[in-house]
């Protein structure tokens, strides 16, 4: 996906269904539930593929795939809907069905993917300006935000999942000209941006060992888990786990230009 010759997006959008562990993910063993479902190791494998136009012009592709960790019997079975119009609009339904028996919650359910670092623009009509989850959300409100990429992360002094915002209606990513790409979900999406994959945050024992990557790193989620406060406190009420149930989301993609 470009514009003007200059891509939209590096790599994605892939399935994402893990976020690097919070000290109260850890505080009640959560993250290793997580971790034996091998929720940090997935894998995709193709089973079905079909790509063709229709009388309108716009091209559908279609993608069956299995989602699952190596050697356990677990798995998701995922379907993408692709549609892409001459317009330069495209739109991807993702939808899954979780087989075997899973932890009772699941880290994020969502899509990832990876943009040009002068992407650095970002501006959202949702929750903020601060971070929120869906039991982290009173010192937020609604409303149009604007902030570059960095200053989306939170500098927890043990780096781990952050920056997330919810209930988005919108999300602008753009580059000092206003090229780039507005998102929008069904339902309302939760976004995060930042220089660090989860895998970087997980790694890191302090923010100096962060190293950021040449490219942007986008998750658009149907939901994350709550986040709960037991590094001191008690974990997540039932009602704010994301729990391993049938899925559907739609994101709708249209390219931005000043």
């Amino acid at each position: 996906w470009s514009m003007d010759g200059k891509s939209l997006i590096v790599s994605g959008p892939e399935p994402d269904f893990w976020r690097a562990p919070t000290d109260n993910d850890r505080g009640w063993d959560n993250s290793k539930s997580w971790r034996d479902a091998g929720l940090n190791r997935l894998q995709e494998r193709l089973d079905e593929f079909d790509f063709h136009p229709d009388e309108k012009g716009i091209y559908h592709l279609y993608l069956k795939t299995r989602i699952a960790p190596p050697v356990l019997d677990i798995g998701i079975n995922a379907n993408y809907q692709y549609e892409f119009s001459s317009s330069g609009q495209w739109a991807v339904t993702f939808t899954g069905q979780f087989t075997g028996t899973w932890s009772e919650s699941l880290p994020r359910i969502g899509l990832r993917l990876a943009v040009p670092l002068e992407l650095n623009k970002c501006e959202w009509f949702g929750k903020g300006p601060g971070e929120s989850y869906r039991d982290s959300c009173e010192g937020v409100h609604l409303g149009i935000f604007q902030k570059t990429v960095d200053e989306l992360m939170t500098p927890y002094v043990r780096p781990q999942e952050n920056g997330n915002r919810m209930d988005v209606q919108w999300m602008i990513l753009s580059d000092t000209t206003g090229r780039g790409w507005k998102v929008t979900g069904s339902p309302d999406l939760n976004f995060s941006a930042s220089r660090y994959q989860a895998g970087d945050l997980e790694k890191a024992a302090h923010p100096c060992d962060l190293i950021p990557r040449p490219e942007i790193w986008v998750n658009l989620d149907l939901a994350q888990n709550g986040i709960g406060s037991n590094s001191c406190g008690p974990r997540p009420w039932d009602w704010h786990l994301l729990r391993p149930e049938p899925f559907t989301f739609k994101l709708i993609f249209t390219p931005t230009k000043s």
